[in-house]
C-alpha cells in the first residue's frame, strides 16, 4: 500500500520563497515566475519501482500531448524512455549515473518551458531536493535574462 501526500504548498528552508498552487492555472509559482510543474506527489516506492518518477509531456500550442519522456530515478541510475502518441512502444533514449545535477541536465535537454508539462512522483526527500534545485536553477536563469 502506498502512502500519498499531495504537495500543494511547501515552505522551502534553503530558499526564502514559497511554492504555491494557483487554482486557476494548476501550476506552482516561485516569486513571480511560472513553471509548468503540473503535479508533484510524495509516494513510497514498492519493490523494483523507481525512487522518483518524472514525466515530461511534450505538447503543441493547443494543449494536445504529442509525446512523453519518462525519467525513472533509481538508487544509482537514471533511465530515460521516450514514446510518441502513436503508442508504438517506448524506446530507451539514455541512461546515466544518478545525481541531481545529471538528472536536471537531462530534463533541461528535452524541456521546453513555454509549453511542456512536468509531473513528479517520488519519495519525499528526492522530490524536495529536485524541486529546490530545479526551481532555483530556473530562477537564476530567469534573473540572468
Amino acid at each position: 500500500m502506498r502512502k500519498r501526500c499531495l504537495i500543494y504548498e511547501k515552505q522551502s528552508r534553503s530558499m526564502k520563497s514559497t511554492f504555491r498552487r494557483i487554482k486557476s492555472k494548476n501550476i506552482f509559482t516561485l516569486s513571480s515566475y511560472y513553471f509548468m510543474i503540473k503535479h508533484a506527489e510524495y509516494t513510497r516506492h514498492g519493490i523494483t519501482e523507481p525512487l522518483m518518477l518524472i514525466m515530461l509531456y511534450k505538447k503543441v500550442e493547443d494543449g494536445k500531448i504529442i509525446s512523453a519522456f519518462r525519467f525513472s530515478v533509481y538508487k544509482n541510475m537514471i533511465i530515460i524512455v521516450y514514446e510518441e502518441d502513436k503508442l508504438s512502444g517506448g524506446e530507451v533514449l539514455d541512461f546515466d549515473i544518478y545525481n541531481m545535477t545529471n538528472l536536471i541536465n537531462k530534463i533541461k535537454k528535452y524541456y521546453d518551458e513555454a509549453i511542456d508539462d512536468i509531473v513528479i512522483f517520488g519519495e519525499k526527500q528526492y522530490v524536495d531536493e529536485f524541486l529546490n534545485k530545479f526551481l532555483s536553477d530556473e530562477e537564476e536563469e530567469t534573473e540572468k535574462r
